[in-house]
């Protein structure tokens, strides 16, 4: 009894293979509460108990991130910032069905245009500004170690890396030095050409993913394209997957 049921499931699993038919399997996913809301902001506790990462709402048109919030009485740092997505509550099967999918759910911010960051802030979760369709400026506190802005959006400390870029259309051309797009950096913009800097070797996964004004990528020395990159894109060249083959 308990090989022919071991078959059963087997069997079912090579049909769904074989068909590459769109199946979708209900799994429960537990979005965490936040511990304090306030001014259109959402903290959640950290693990180490000193700290919060914090998640935009969809209310206010400008966001101004404390370094600091007390909740019941504690103080904690803000040291992170929370993308607004959760995982998909349901698992999709068949080839079709997997290449159109996004791993998680991104919810629309069309409040927001200016945000500033403090120096407290370690980590931008990825995707942490997708969809932010009024975005229009980002402004990241010099005292912070790991990232800085200007007009063109958010890098890496070093500025090797475009964390994000704020949104428009028409052409966006990267800055010198720049040697890796981060992923889903232009994800919910309209740009329709971007230009790379020849420094530019790397873009991540789903950097541009369904971007779909854009036509054209210039410039660069790229060998790694990361997996949905241009997926939903008009550019050239690029696979079924959004992914494009470089030769180093």
């Amino acid at each position: 009894m308990k090989y022919a049921k071991k078959g059963w499931i087997a069997l079912i699993a090579l049909c769904i293979l074989v068909l590459g038919n769109t199946m979708t399997l209900k799994a429960s996913v537990k979005e965490q509460k936040p511990a304090y809301t306030s001014k259109g902001l959402e903290y959640y506790v950290q693990a180490d108990k000193k700290s919060v990462a914090v998640k935009i709402q969809n209310k206010k048109e400008t966001v101004k991130i404390p370094e600091s919030v007390k909740i019941r009485g504690k103080k904690y740092m803000v040291t992170e910032i929370k993308c607004t997505a959760i995982p998909h509550d349901t698992l999709v099967l068949g080839k079709k069905a997997n290449i159109a999918r996004d791993d998680k759910e991104y919810f629309k911010n069309t409040k927001t245009k200016t945000i500033t960051i403090p120096k407290t802030v370690k980590k931008i979760e990825t995707g942490a500004f997708s969809y932010y369709t009024k975005l229009t400026k980002v402004t990241v506190a010099k005292g912070n170690k790991n990232y800085k802005s200007t007009s063109q959006g958010i890098f890496s400390k070093n500025g090797k890396v475009l964390i994000y870029a704020v949104p428009g259309s028409g052409t966006y051309k990267v800055k010198a030095g720049v040697v890796k797009i981060a992923p889903r950096a232009f994800v919910g913009t309209k740009y329709s050409k971007v230009i790379l800097p020849e420094s530019c070797n790397e873009i991540g996964t789903r950097a541009f993913f369904k971007c779909k004004n854009l036509k054209k990528i210039q410039g660069g020395s790229l060998c790694i394209c990361g997996d949905y990159a241009f997926f939903g894109t008009k550019v050239k060249g690029v696979d079924k997957y959004g992914t494009m083959l470089f030769a180093i």
